[in-house]
């Protein structure tokens, strides 16, 4: 009965869990991921204005050099796409700078029906000046019946310099409750350490004077199965292949919040069962002294 019992409850953990993960996460599937040999055709009227060549000291990296002083966006790779809609595409690579005057950031081109061209640009993780390799990402977001034909993958420099680029990725995100957009990854590991700090407080103090027992063993229950359905859920999401940002976001305060919430609760236990018996022994000292 006991084990029935058991498992009952973990099926619905895991079954939040899920519900959770792709709700926040969404589920995402790799379109392209590019691995860099050679350098990539463009057209000579580019060519005329950079240079472009594979880094010697990196070899599965572009070298980009630019020394004009208008902005130029630099197409390196199109992807083909086909009934691909109501979703997500994100690009992801990796870029450094040396000496970039202005701005250099990675740039996205969506082709649709009739020659039209939209872009998505990751000016909030735009490189200036000299720079160590940081991983970026821009998405553009499709609405259902926008069907791109192509997406471009390049990179933009608003003045002189020079950029490497590398693990250029291009990923269909369906899209789900919080997936890319919105900066919501402190929200989870936040709300679990707030609730799990107030609790911790108010049931020790509770714990102590042997009151609130039905108080503390519900919410300390709540708090380790918020805990488990964090992990399950950063679990889940990192198995279907969601993005780290997802993944992470839930799996850390799960781990944190399991390992430490459960030896908190038995303590509490602990501490409720000895003020138990300290009233229990002083009321045997207060019938001793009757008798």
């Amino acid at each position: 009965m006991k084990y029935n019992v058991t498992i009952r409850w973990i099926s619905v953990f895991v079954m939040c869990a899920a519900s959770v993960g792709m709700a926040f996460g969404g589920y995402a599937a790799e379109l392209a991921n590019i691995t860099i040999d050679q350098v990539p055709q463009l057209n000579e009227q580019l060519m005329s204005l950079i240079s472009v060549e594979v880094a010697a000291d990196d070899p599965n990296s572009l070298k980009i050099s630019y020394n004009g002083n208008q902005a130029l966006s630099i197409p390196l790779y199109t992807i083909p796409l086909k009934d691909i809609d109501n979703c997500t595409l994100l690009y992801n690579a990796e870029i450094r700078a040396e000496s970039v005057s202005s701005k250099a950031y990675i740039e996205m081109l969506c082709l649709f029906e009739g020659g039209k061209e939209y872009f998505s640009r990751a000016l909030d993780n735009a490189l200036t000046g000299t720079g160590d390799w940081r991983s970026v990402k821009t998405p553009f977001f499709l609405k259902e019946g926008e069907q791109p034909s192509a997406a471009r993958l390049g990179i933009r420099m608003e003045g002189p310099g020079t950029v490497w680029i590398r693990n250029l990725q291009l990923l269909q995100m369906e899209t789900g409750l919080f997936t890319v957009s919105g900066n919501w990854q402190w929200l989870p590991g936040t709300l679990l350490g707030v609730f799990g700090g107030l609790f911790g407080g108010l049931a020790g103090s509770l714990a102590s004077r042997g009151r609130g027992k039905g108080f503390i063993q519900a919410m300390g229950l709540f708090m380790i199965a918020c805990s488990i359905i964090l992990l399950a859920t950063g679990f889940i999401l990192l198995m279907v292949g969601a993005l780290w940002s997802s993944w992470y976001a839930f799996l850390l305060p799960g781990v944190i919040g399991t390992m430490v919430m459960i030896p908190i609760y038995r303590n509490l236990l602990c501490q409720l069962q000895q003020a138990e018996l300290r009233r229990m022994k002083a009321m045997d000292v207060m019938d001793g002294d009757i008798r």
